[in-house]
């Protein structure tokens, strides 16, 4: 991704405008990563979950946006979506945290061993 759609990418997403990330992620090449990294080391997916923009946040995941990197702190998706905010909305979590740490239900189709409850 060129150095113009990359600031673009981040720009929208931490305004939280999900149609301005829709607009630069459609003129992206298919296949491109949407985790380009700004100069605070965080990606579009944290600047979406700092802000609190569902809608954009859905938008990066639908792409491809990893939920595991880490930001220069050390914080993932999780962390900012959660440090959002007390109104931010519950659904931010669910999103932003889903397939972030396995299930039991994930653990029992790969073949480990669950622990019972």
């Amino acid at each position: 991704m060129d150095r113009a759609t990359a600031e673009a990418l981040l720009g929208a997403a931490a305004a939280g405008d999900a149609s301005e990330l829709e607009s630069v992620l459609e003129s992206s090449s298919d296949g491109e990563s949407v985790d380009v990294v700004g100069e605070s080391g965080r990606t579009p997916l944290h600047l979406a979950c700092s802000c609190g923009s569902l809608p954009a946040i859905e938008r990066l995941l639908a792409r491809g946006a990893s939920r595991s990197l880490r930001d220069a702190i050390g914080w993932t998706a999780v962390h900012h979506a959660a440090n959002s905010g007390p109104s931010s909305d519950p659904r931010l979590l669910r999103t932003s945290a889903a397939h972030t740490v396995p299930s039991p239900m994930r653990r029992e189709r790969r073949g480990g061993a669950v622990a019972p409850r």
